[in-house]
């Protein structure tokens, strides 16, 4: 995505993001999207490597860290797509596996350079 392009509105619900915040502190919410965000880049790197292996049981494994930890920081779309893909896999639809996986990535970037625009602020 371009730095003049805006992710798509509504990728992050910030009422999870204000909740978390009211519930721990603004520090401790801070160091959790950091965690949570390196993590989700690592996670999504490995699971384009999984597919191009062919390994379903491993992709299986991410989606489903991705779809909870995604749901946990208001991620909810990436969260919702990460559930299709772990249906799919879990279905036997390795094309619609396949089909899902071409557009992971960049959702999940879009959602991450929006959960930490949104923690700047």
């Amino acid at each position: 995505m371009a730095k003049s392009e805006s992710p798509e509105p509504g990728i992050i619900d910030s009422a999870v993001l204000a909740q978390l915040e009211s519930d721990t502190s603004r520090d401790t919410l801070k160091h959790l999207i950091r965690a949570y965000v390196e993590e989700t880049r690592l996670r999504i790197e490995r699971m384009v490597q999984a597919l191009a292996r062919n390994d379903m049981t491993l992709l299986g494994r991410d989606a489903h860290s991705l779809k909870s930890s995604s749901q946990t920081f208001g991620a909810r779309k990436l969260g919702s797509l990460a559930a299709e893909l772990e249906e799919a896999i879990a279905d036997g639809r390795l094309q619609a596996a396949s089909d899902i996986m071409e557009r992971l990535p960049q959702l999940a970037s879009d959602s991450l350079l929006t959960i930490e625009a949104l923690l700047a602020t």
